[in-house]
This record gives C-alpha cells, sequence and structure tokens, in this order.
C-alpha cells in the first residue's frame, strides 16, 4: 500500500478561514464607508434642497421689491398707472389657474382618448372590422314648440366625425343631402 503524503488539509482550512475574516473585516469597512458616504450625500441633497428654496425665496421678494419700486416711481412720476402689485399678483394667479385648467383638461382628455382606443380594441377582437364606421357628418333635429304657434323644426348638421359601433349586421341610417333631400343608405 502506498503511504500518503502528510496531508495539508488542516492547513487549507486555516488559510481558508483566515481569508474569510480577511474578507468579512473589508466587507464591513465597505459597509461603514457606503453608510458615511450615504449620509454625506443625504446631508448635501438636503443643503442642495435649502439652498434652492433660499435662492427661489430670495429672487420672490427681490422681484416683489421691484414691483413695488416701479408702482411708487410710476405714482410719483403721476405717469400712467401701473397696476397695483396686488392687482399684479391676481393676474398671475388667474394665470396660473387657468394653465392649471388647461392641462388638466388635456390630461382628461388624453385619458378619455386612450381608454376608447383601449376598448375599441377590445371591440375589434370581438367584431369585424366592418362593423367600424366613421361618419362624415350627423344629422340632429331639434323640435321647438311653443304654445300660441306651430311646432318649428331646426335642422341642423355637426360638422365633426361620429364613430358608430353597430353589433347588428344591418343597419339602416337616414339622412339629408344638402339639398334637403332623404337619403337612406344600408350597411
Amino acid at each position: 500500500m502506498p503511504s500518503h503524503p502528510p496531508s495539508s488539509t488542516p492547513d487549507a482550512f486555516t488559510r481558508l478561514e483566515e481569508s474569510f475574516g480577511r474578507l468579512a473585516e473589508k466587507w464591513d469597512q465597505f459597509v461603514v464607508m457606503f453608510h458615511r458616504y450615504k449620509e454625506k450625500t443625504e446631508k448635501e441633497l438636503q443643503a442642495a434642497v435649502r439652498l434652492q428654496a433660499a435662492a427661489r425665496g430670495f429672487l420672490a421678494r427681490h422681484q416683489v421689491h421691484s414691483l413695488r419700486g416701479e408702482k411708487h416711481l410710476v405714482v410719483a412720476s403721476r405717469a400712467t398707472p401701473w397696476p397695483s402689485s396686488h392687482e399684479q399678483a391676481m393676474v398671475r394667479l388667474q394665470a396660473a389657474v387657468r394653465g392649471f385648467l388647461v392641462r388638466r383638461a388635456v390630461r382628461k382628455m388624453h385619458l378619455l382618448i386612450s381608454s376608447s382606443l383601449h376598448q375599441l380594441a377590445a371591440c375589434a377582437s370581438n367584431h369585424q372590422v366592418s362593423s367600424i364606421l366613421f361618419e362624415p357628418s350627423t344629422e340632429v333635429e331639434i323640435w321647438v314648440c311653443s304654445p300660441p304657434a306651430w311646432p318649428k323644426r331646426v335642422v341642423s348638421f355637426i360638422r365633426a366625425t361620429t364613430l358608430v359601433l353597430d353589433r347588428r349586421p344591418y343597419t339602416k341610417h337616414i339622412r339629408r343631402d344638402s339639398c334637403g333631400q332623404r337619403r337612406s343608405t344600408s350597411i
């Protein structure tokens, strides 16, 4: 039986333990440095936010002071009076509110359009494509009845395109052409 050289397994395990110990120390150092860096960057971010807020406040105060100065100069020289700073502030607030309302209306319209397109996509998978029709104009009949006179019919055309989703295979539309003649179309 051949004899084996003395095993170096205990030495390998001790070296492995030492390397894991060094790795754990390095990891702990890294974690401590990372937390210090994170705290430093958070403090820097907070300081940057405070500086930005202070700068915005300074600019706003400077703008108000300059507006007050312009108002005093105008009143002192008896030239055409400028609106007061209160009126200018109201105008700016109104403009901000109008802008907000316009942006909100656009956002709502965008949501409505996108949801309608999703519904159309869902309908297109359930129905044939030929069942989706775009009609160029729609006739609206309004009957106006007043007690002393006979009922009057007012016919107007809406120039917007309308989308008709029809699940029935056969539909009949009655329209009037530009001469007032009734025209029926079958689909």
